[in-house]
Order: C-alpha cells, then sequence, then structure tokens
C-alpha cells in the first residue's frame, strides 16, 4: 500500500493559492509538524521543452500548474532531569 504524505493538493500556483499557503505556514503547529510545498503538474510550456527529465530533484515550484502541501511529524527528544 502507498502512503501520501500530503494534506492538500491541487492548490492552483496562481497568487490566491500562494496566500492561502501564507496562510498555513502562519498558523500551523510548527513545534510538531514540518511544511514542504512541492509542485505538481508541469506547466504545458515545459513539456514541450523536454519536460521534467531535466529536474533531478522534482520540478521547481516556478514551472508547476498547482501545488501539493506536505506535513511531517517531528520527532521530539524528550529531556529528563537526571540527578
Amino acid at each position: 500500500m502507498q502512503k501520501f504524505n500530503y494534506v492538500f493538493s491541487e492548490i492552483p500556483n496562481d497568487e490566491e493559492g500562494r496566500k492561502f499557503i501564507k496562510q498555513m505556514r502562519k498558523y500551523y503547529n510548527s513545534k510538531s509538524y514540518t511544511m514542504r510545498v512541492k509542485g505538481q503538474y508541469l506547466i504545458d510550456s515545459e513539456k514541450a521543452n523536454g519536460g521534467w527529465k531535466k529536474y533531478q530533484r522534482g520540478q521547481p515550484i516556478s514551472k508547476s500548474k498547482c501545488l501539493r502541501v506536505y506535513f511531517y511529524f517531528k520527532k521530539h527528544i524528550i529531556w529528563r532531569n537526571i540527578t
């Protein structure tokens, strides 16, 4: 079974979508989670120029039609007072 960590997908890569992501960054629980935004769906002009294969680590956000938001749980270290 394939597991996906994204919570939001197909957010338009336009002014409204970027404002939405900016608001999420402001209010999400950053002490317990890490938030990552990645591109989704390559724009048509890039598909004609060789597509996603020229990007080794995934397509840049600037070349994406939509955005996807991932949340990862942070592993916490619990400190105990040892006496």
